[in-house]
């Protein structure tokens, strides 16, 4: 963009208002468009606004139809649907947790509501829940190839750290069966998750008690040990003592002591690892008697295809015999007993199918039980045997340091006392208080497992089933439904401000300084006759007294004493530029000014009509130098003012106009007018209004709100400017004063 020069002030028309605006640019010069930046002024939000005002009832119709058609489609691709919820209750504190802080609870409960919402929507909880006959028939489960993925999908768990109550709720179509598969899943929940803790919490209860049990048999042996070895004991014989120790390794106390309590500690963890092995061989005698449930029998011969081909032929022969026995009124008919064999046929076949398929799924069912039980055995067959080595080894590390006892004796007369080795009593002493730390330990857990244990009632309850909605859920349905309707508007709009966007038309006025032209007036649209006979008796048009306007303009920055030209075209058709030199002549007459007003739209002249005169010979047969100015220039009712018309236009004029026979005509008129004005033919097709116009005062070109479009209108004023005309300026047409 070239940055304009300094603006001064000239006067402006608008309308029948004279006012004063800041003149863009000097006449008869393009300096290109009027702005500092490089933005493209048709993106503009102003002209958005006006794109849309303008088509605005396009948008309407075209606007309604598609939001109609795209409403109605979302309405029925995302149809409203039933919601249920169901409520469980939480204890926000743990039985378990004694004389902790606060925000520990608070991190410990939140921790565990994330648990038990993701362990709602666990695999084995709604396969537990899919067990279930009260929904294992349903619509809405039989239609999905994976439902225990959809409806890890389509579960919803909701929880708050401030509330105590978990929300489990679930959207469909049908309302009794959503209401019916949450209280499944509930009811699964409770079953597999929270009862199952319950039972795992009293099995933890049972192994500390056995635990603790053993360890306080474990201290009173030795108390009782410890008591007996610190009696004096008394020998009747005078035996001396030994003359040295063993030649054994001695440790010491404490080490000793720490290796016989690992000796226990691992003889205690063998014979745990035998009772396990004890518990699961006995699951192994019971396996014969474990059977599935009759549900999931049912549901594994629901997937067995030949089972279905089979239910489905012996329903298609029953169809066949109901309406073999409504068509014939006797029911030993051949046909009917031929059917019914086969009917009775088919069901056999299904009923012996499903006999031998659940036989089939029981055995599997047994065998993986069996397998995975004999998992579990090896499992605890190496626990065992690992368990036994380190006891063995243990036991020999102790057999192999073990310090024999060293008789220390004291003469009394004829009693002889002995005494222990120092040792004895520290190694004593130490098993002693460690085997009192873990009993008071095993104590501790065993009374906070029993805390929780025995508590009132479980952590997590229901607190409300789902029940059956009676209302569906229409908010999403209205809320799609409007945004479908509203996206059809906007494309619409959208459309729209992309072809303006393209078209670039001319909105208003502002279009014209805003690109760098000399905006020399506007006008409203003519509200009064279109006829020029009428325009001279026409009061207080608003059309005509703009005209006035720019005639006083004219008069006082273009025409000077000698006879003037002025051109009036425009870039493209349609513009009104017609309208506007046949009124300016009209209004030129009115101060006393000999007016010629001559149709140069050689082409297709139409300036005659508004004379309401008959096309005659004119400005063409001048060209062609057939007839001279006096035989082809016509008065007109009005004073002051006459009429040249095109004429007939062939090859012969435009060789003419384009070897400059035009400027002669010109100078000839000059002697007998005041005022000629000529009205051409557009610039976008021909280029007879350049060779015209190069020899003219002024050249007004015509733009018209709506239509015509900003890049035509600046690349013909360029090429104007270009011819050096001494003034050029831009009419605006069609908009209204304030």
């Amino acid at each position: 963009m070239v940055p304009m020069p300094q603006p001064r002030e000239v006067e402006t028309i608008s309308g029948p208002q004279l006012h004063h605006a800041p003149r863009t640019q000097p006449l008869g010069r393009f300096d290109g468009p009027m702005v500092a930046d490089e933005t493209d002024t048709s993106w503009e939000p102003r002209h958005i606004v006006q794109a849309l005002k303008y088509h605005w009832f396009l948008i309407t119709v075209v606007g309604t139809l598609l939001a109609g058609t795209l409403g109605t489609a979302a309405w029925h691709l995302f149809p409203a649907k039933y919601t249920t919820t169901a409520l469980l209750r939480v204890d926000s504190s743990n039985a378990g947790l004694l004389g902790v802080d606060v925000q520990t609870v608070r991190n410990e409960f939140l921790t565990f509501l994330r648990t038990q919402a993701d362990a709602i929507r666990s695999e084995n909880v709604l396969r537990a829940a899919l067990r279930d006959s009260r929904i294992g028939n349903t619509q809405t489960l039989q239609t999905r190839d994976d439902p225990v993925r959809w409806l890890q999908e389509n579960v919803v768990v909701d929880f708050s750290e401030h509330s105590e109550l978990m929300k489990v709720s679930m959207t469909g179509e049908h309302a009794g069966e959503c209401a019916e598969i949450i209280n499944a899943i509930n009811d699964a929940y409770i079953k597999e998750v929270v009862q199952i803790d319950q039972l795992k919490k009293k099995a933890v209860l049972d192994t500390l008690d056995i635990s603790r049990s053993q360890m306080e048999e474990r201290v009173k042996n030795l108390k009782l040990q410890l008591e007996l070895k610190r009696k004096p004991a008394v020998r009747a014989d005078n035996a001396t003592p030994p003359d040295g120790l063993p030649l054994k390794s001695r440790l010491g106390s404490a080490e000793f002591a720490r290796l016989q309590e690992e000796y226990r500690r691992a003889d205690l963890n063998f014979r745990l690892a035998e009772h396990r092995l004890q518990l699961i061989l006995s699951r192994r005698e019971k396996i014969e008697a474990q059977q599935p449930t009759k549900q999931e029998v049912e549901e594994a011969l629901t997937r067995d295809p030949q089972l279905r081909v089979l239910t489905q032929k012996a329903e298609h022969l029953e169809k066949q015999l109901r309406y073999l026995r409504g068509s014939y009124a006797d029911p030993d008919h051949p046909d009917v007993l031929a059917v019914a064999a086969r009917w009775k046929s088919a069901q056999d076949e299904v009923e012996e199918y499903r006999r031998r398929q659940s036989n089939e799924f029981i055995r599997q069912y047994q065998a993986i039980l069996r397998k995975s039980l004999e998992a579990e055995i090896d499992k605890a067959n190496v626990d065992v045997s690992l368990r036994d080595s380190a006891r063995q080894l243990l036991k020999q590390q102790l057999e192999n340091v073990a310090p024999p006892p060293v008789e220390l004796v004291a003469h009394h007369g004829t009693t002889v006392t002995r005494e222990k080795d120092p040792a004895e009593y520290d190694l004593d002493e130490s098993s002693l208080v460690y085997a009192i730390n873990t009993y008071e330990d095993l104590l501790r857990r065993q009374n906070q497992q029993s805390v929780e244990v025995q508590a009132s009632k479980p952590r997590v309850r229901i607190w409300q089933k789902a029940s059956v909605p009676i209302k569906r859920e229409m908010k999403k349905q209205i809320a799609l439904t409007l945004a479908a309707a509203f996206f059809g508007f906007v494309v619409v709009g959208a459309g729209i401000v992309l072809y303006e966007g393209r078209v670039q038309r001319m909105f208003s006025s502002r279009d014209i300084v805003t690109n760098g032209m000399a905006l020399l007036g506007t006008l409203p649209e003519i509200s009064g006759a279109d006829s020029l006979n009428d325009a001279s008796t026409v009061k207080a048009d608003p059309f005509m007294e703009g005209v006035e306007k720019v005639r006083l303009f004219l008069a006082r920055q273009a025409l000077g004493k000698r006879s003037s030209v002025v051109v009036v075209s425009s870039a493209e058709a349609g513009t009104g530029k017609t309208t506007f030199a046949g009124h300016l002549a009209v209004c030129m007459t009115r101060s006393d000014r000999k007016t010629l007003l001559v149709d140069g739209n050689l082409r297709r002249p139409a300036l005659h009509e508004h004379l309401g005169m008959q096309p005659t010979t004119g400005v063409c047969e001048l060209l062609r130098s057939d007839l001279v100015v006096g035989d082809v220039v016509r008065p007109t009712s009005l004073p002051n003012l006459w009429f040249l018309p095109a004429g007939s236009w062939d090859a012969q004029a435009q060789h003419a106009l384009g070897r400059d026979r035009f400027r002669s005509i010109l100078d000839k008129l000059r002697h007998d007018f005041d005022v000629i004005i000529i009205d051409t033919h557009d610039l976008a097709t021909v280029a007879d209004t350049y060779q015209m116009a190069q020899h003219s005062d002024a050249f007004l070109l015509c733009a018209r709100k709506y239509v015509s479009r900003r890049p035509a209108v600046e690349a013909a004023y360029e090429k104007i400017c270009r011819l050096a005309v001494p003034h050029t300026g831009v009419i605006f047409l069609g908009e209204s004063t304030v």
